[in-house]
């Protein structure tokens, strides 16, 4: 397919380019203050006067880029990260509910193929787990329907359409004076509209109310993209006219979106967020190794960095060909946590990697020459921390390409920004300085390659750090109903709890002074995902609304005695049952009586087993 936008032509299927009543919360009186503002905003309550602290971000996820945990349903919450080849998401509504209507998945790709596999087998006898295989048989078949891969396309289509009422959320959102939201998104996008997949008959004297369907062909061509370093995955592409008509709706209610670029082929990092999850991550070894030291191999092509500059020049065209969607757009994060979990895969037990699998080294002639351009002149400054050698110098070679990408685009002049994300995780700890009790040894190494690789200007106007950070991992600061056998203070013993989460707070001051003392003042950082969560484990996490409250308020005000801007994960979460509380602000300011409205579901997700003789949806 050839793209061409601005100036560019290129032969891709990765981005893809063009081919020719509110609800909110008005039931009494309540103060809200967003972690930026000195002075309350009233809004409605049910509750009489209320003071209420929240973040100036929230995170719209699990819409353009699926995480299971957001569809267990009602019982089939347990743990945040799924283990293994666990597979805990059961549905994908409002098409997709239980094991009648489609498969248990682990991620996206892996739901889009088990939707294919699934259409097949109940619309023809045939029974398959290969995709590829069938397809030329299965389109023969079925010339006078749709096939399995358009009901699989229309399936995630029909869920990405009816999770947001965008003009009614965004204008609570806006109504709880929070100003940014960040929007996770797969690389994998397409211009064709999927409601194309089937259209009314319009030539002469077709029967009247006939249908016309795309073949199962040119559905694959149009709204997936195959992963370049899996065979057999296929992605779901985004409709971009469909961000599109987010961005106005965010540009028109003066909300500023970051687009989060949370998924590349091959996967990033571990997990069922990778999108190729239960495959481990291949976009370190078979995209990034062959795109920085060749190998000797013609023709390779660094997808990564290309999707990446893409990406920026579809953004740019924005100012002239959409100004209201680019109005809404307010920033830019060009990778999620990129190669999360690296530094502590060792190749133990039960580990199935390991550093050198999942994220390599650099060539050693390479990484030289990168470690002497970042620690240059630091010989005379023995106050600053030198970037150590390691397998993290990868993953900071690819950020400071695409921080070159952004900087050399005019974006920045537009007025928009870079949120470039890192997560300690990256580390082995043997790499690490030493830590003592006021420092943080990965924050001193990520401020030390800050400074290295952007200006003061630069990390005072469009460039900004952002870390995530989550109280739900880790044993120093995790409670739990059960108490010290998991966690570090049980829910109910409010003395520990308050000793505990009184030290953990000050997280946020942590950070600025780690950054602050390697890349000077007035530099800004986030934190662009954070929760009330207690325990990555939700039956053994503090579910009770004072804690929740006390998690939700200390940290937002300590990050806002910080400077750190904040950004919830997630607004809302309807099918992630038990994980809501913690999870989903809708719910908690429900819990909390700020809302009138809970984030319920609409559908049942996973629990129900039909009985006999029940109406089946047999419209797809």
């Amino acid at each position: 397919m050839i793209a061409t936008v601005r100036g560019w032509t290129h032969r891709t299927h990765l981005i893809r380019h063009s081919p020719s009543e509110s609800s909110s919360n008005n039931d009494a009186s309540i103060a809200i203050a967003t972690d930026d503002s000195s002075s309350f905003e009233p809004i409605s309550s049910m509750n009489g006067q209320l003071h209420l602290h929240l973040p100036t971000g929230v995170n719209l996820a699990s819409w353009f880029s699926l995480e299971d945990w957001f569809f267990v349903g009602q019982n089939g919450a347990v743990e945040v990260a799924t283990p293994d080849t666990d597979k805990a998401a059961s549905c994908l509504p409002p098409l997709h509910l239980d094991t009648s209507t489609g498969p248990r998945w682990n991620s996206e790709t892996d739901l889009l193929v088990g939707l294919v596999v699934h259409y097949r087998e109940t619309t023809t006898s045939r029974t398959t787990t290969d995709v590829e295989e069938e397809d030329d048989l299965q389109q023969s078949q079925l010339p006078t329907t749709i096939g399995p891969w358009g009901k699989a396309i229309k399936t995630i289509h029909s869920f990405r359409t009816s999770y947001y009422d965008m003009d009614v959320e965004l204008r609570n959102i806006k109504d709880l004076g929070i100003k940014y939201v960040r929007v996770p998104l797969s690389w994998c996008w397409t211009d064709y509209d999927p409601l194309s997949i089937v259209i009314k008959n319009e030539t002469w004297g077709a029967p009247k109310d006939s249908l016309i369907y795309m073949n199962d062909n040119e559905v694959k061509e149009k709204f997936t993209c195959r992963d370049p370093f899996y065979e057999d995955v296929y992605w779901p592409a985004i409709p971009r006219n469909f961000v599109l008509q987010f961005l106005r709706t965010c540009g028109k209610y003066g909300i500023g979106a970051t687009l989060d670029l949370h998924t590349y082929p091959g996967g990033t990092s571990i997990g069922t967020f990778s999108g190729v999850w239960p495959r481990y991550s291949r976009f370190w070894t078979h995209g990034d190794v062959p795109a920085v030291e060749k190998y000797g191999v013609s023709g390779n092509k660094d997808i990564g960095r290309t999707l990446f500059q893409d990406f920026i020049g579809w953004v740019e065209s924005l100012a002239e060909e959409d100004p209201l969607a680019f109005k809404g757009i307010r920033s830019i994060s060009p990778m999620n946590e990129p190669a999360h979990l690296a530094g502590l895969y060792n190749g133990k037990i039960p580990i199935r990697t390991d550093r050198s699998t999942f994220l390599p080294p650099l060539p050693k002639d390479l990484a030289h020459t990168y470690l002497t351009e970042l620690n240059s002149g630091l010989d005379s400054h023995p106050e600053l921390t030198k970037v150590p050698d390691g397998h993290h110098l990868r993953v900071f070679l690819w950020l400071r390409d695409a921080i070159d990408t952004f900087r050399n685009s005019t974006l920045p002049s537009l007025g928009k920004e870079l949120h470039v994300n890192v997560h300690e995780s990256l580390f082995a700890p043997d790499v690490l300085p030493v830590e003592t009790p006021e420092n943080a040894p990965s924050m001193q190494v990520f401020g030390a390659w800050w400074r290295a690789t952007t200006t003061p200007k630069e990390r005072t106007s469009w460039a900004v750090l952002d870390i995530h950070h989550y109280h739900a991992w880790g044993m120093e600061c995790s409670g739990s109903v059960d108490g010290y056998s998991t966690a570090r203070y049980a829910c109910s013993d409010e003395v520990t709890k308050a000793k505990v989460l009184g030290k953990c707070f000050t997280w946020p001051s942590i950070y600025r002074s780690a950054l602050e003392g390697e890349c000077g003042v007035g530099l800004r950082l986030a934190s662009a995902e954070f929760s009330a969560a207690t325990h990555h484990s939700v039956r053994h996490a503090c579910n009770d609304v004072s804690t929740l409250r006390m998690m939700l308020e200390s940290q937002v005000m300590a990050a806002k005695a910080a400077d750190v801007e904040l950004f919830w994960w997630s607004y809302k979460m309807p099918y992630g049952g038990a994980f809501r509380n913690a999870w989903s602000l809708k719910h908690l300011l429900y819990l909390m009586g700020v809302s009138s409205q809970p984030d319920e579901e609409l559908f049942h997700c996973g629990d129900h087993v039909p009985p006999p003789g029940e109406p089946k949806d047999s419209s797809i």
